[in-house]
């Protein structure tokens, strides 16, 4: 069975180029998600992203997720004061509660980045949760 894959939009060699840039010592985690997406819309898939941005799949998904950071926890991520795998996991939350948790990130209410990100599981799991019990009734 021959190998899926997919069309790609953009050139090999301006892909790596974009993922050359993202690599730059001065490219926030915020603007290498924005040249990812670039990647990503051209036809790339994460891993190929990875291979091209020497980073595993995960690290590209979790800069990608950055994306879907309210507007003030994309700033945090922009100026570094948000971790990058945080940022992942409070993108997952509803807006509600991406503020609740940007907020208390902000003001030091958690003992670790580690801490955070277990709060921000177990809001994703409430979501979640949520949503499924309200989509049975």
């Amino acid at each position: 069975m021959p190998a899926i894959t997919t069309a790609k939009w953009l050139a090999r060699h301006l892909a790596q180029a974009i993922a050359d840039e993202a690599a730059a010592p001065h490219s926030t985690p915020l603007a290498q998600a924005k040249l990812f997406q670039l990647l990503v819309d051209g036809g790339y898939s994460e891993l190929e992203i990875g291979e091209m941005f020497g980073e595993g799949p995960e690290a590209v998904c979790h800069r990608l997720g950055l994306l879907a950071l309210i507007p003030e926890g994309q700033g945090l991520a922009d100026r570094r004061v948000l971790p990058v795998d945080l940022g992942y996991y409070i993108g997952c939350l509803s807006p509600e509660n991406q503020q609740l948790m940007i907020s208390r990130w902000r003001t030091g209410g958690f003992s670790s980045a580690g801490h955070a990100e277990r709060y921000a599981c177990a809001l994703i799991r409430d979501e979640s949760s949520a949503t499924r019990g309200a989509a049975t009734t």
